[in-house]
Parts: C-alpha cells; structure tokens; sequence
C-alpha cells in the first residue's frame, strides 16, 4: 500500500479491521472475505506526527509499525543512482521500442542532482529522455532543465573504461575516490560527509564498505 498517510481518516477503521480480523467486505457485497495476507505499507511522511494531529488512528499505526524499514533518501544513494537508471532505461526501450543509453559523462553528470522527488523523478527523466532521444546516445547536452544547471562532478584520477565496460564497477571506481579524497582531506567523519552532501552514517557505510580507514 503506497502512502498509506493519505488514507482518509473515515477509511482508516475499515483497514484495521482487516488487518486484525483479516476480513473484509466486497463493494455490493453483505457476505465477508477472509484473506491472510501480508501487508507492506509505503509512505514518505511521519505518522507519528500524522497520529499527535489527529489525522491518522494510533491503532493503525501500532498495527502497521510492526517491522519498520527506513530508506534513505535517493541523495544519500549515490551508488543507486547508475542501477536505477539502467533499470528503467531497460524498461522504457522496451515500451517505446528504442534502443537508448546515457553516455558516462552524463551519467556522472546526474549524479551531482540531489533528486528531491527521489525515484519517481529519476524515472520520470529516464522515460523523458527515452521518448524525446533523437539518437541512441544520450549528452548531457540533451538533458533538461533543471539538470542542464547543474555544476557537473569532476572524476579525479580514474582511467577511462574500455568497452564494453560494466555500469556499476565503474561508478563504485567513481565513489570509491570520492570517500578516499575526503578521508585525507577533513578530520572527521561529519565534515568529510557534509562536503560530500551525505549523511555521517551514509558516509561510515560507504567507507566499510570499500574496507576504507
């Protein structure tokens, strides 16, 4: 259930009666259904502030709060962005049938963006340029504002890729210099990750990652 905050107040009961009854009653129907199902609930907003305003039941938000997952904001993963658009590049040439891919400056290129409407405005791009592409490679010259202002990253002391070359060891290259430069550079963690524009625990993570000290 995708933001499952914007669930009107008066239908809020109906779900937690499924959810604790696991029952529910068809439209146009007097007889229940009964289903076990599980049940994953998306939203980008605070229920529990959502609860304090009276806008969402507490109850519900005890019966959905059983296993909490966080995800980190697109921004504070960098190293997604590369998958995510190959993915939906993958998925767009095929419904549009074109065979369209993004140069590695561009790449690199929208990896500087700070994607404030997450995936859905990564997607939302990728099915842009897939459907206004002229040619099977795309520029950062064709991208559109407000991508087309962005101060482009600068990938320091990393060889040029042979080709065919694969997406996700060149940009992990890509990341991997970027953590190291800014270890050597600032004294702690919270100052090496606010120049890089992520989070402290964003940057621990990295660097484990890449067995960097």
């Amino acid at each position: 259930m995708d933001e499952v905050g914007e669930l009107p107040i008066e239908l809020q009961p109906k779900l937690l009666q499924f959810l604790q009854e696991k029952q529910f009653f068809p439209i146009g129907s007097n007889e229940p259904y009964f289903s076990d199902a599980r049940v994953i609930a998306a939203t980008n907003q605070q229920l529990s502030e959502l609860v304090k305003a009276r806008k969402f039941r507490e109850d519900l938000y005890y019966r959905l709060h059983v296993i909490p997952i966080e995800i980190s904001p697109l921004r504070e993963r960098s190293e997604d962005i590369g998958q995510l658009i190959q993915h939906y590049l993958t998925i767009y040439n095929q419904r549009y049938k074109k065979d369209v891919s993004l140069s590695t400056d561009c790449l690199s290129y929208l990896q500087s963006y700070d994607w404030p409407g997450n995936i859905r405005e990564l997607e939302n791009l990728v099915e842009r340029l897939v459907i206004t592409a002229n040619s099977t490679q795309i520029y950062r010259k064709d991208l559109p504002a407000p991508f087309s202002s962005i101060t482009p990253v600068k990938i320091p002391n990393i060889p040029e890729l042979n080709h065919p070359f694969s997406l996700r060891d060149h940009l992990a290259k890509i990341e991997k210099e970027y953590l190291h430069s800014a270890i050597h550079e600032h004294k702690t963690t919270r100052q090496a990750a606010q120049s890089l524009g992520i989070s402290q625990s964003a940057f621990v993570r990295r660097t484990q990652k890449y067995n960097l000290h």
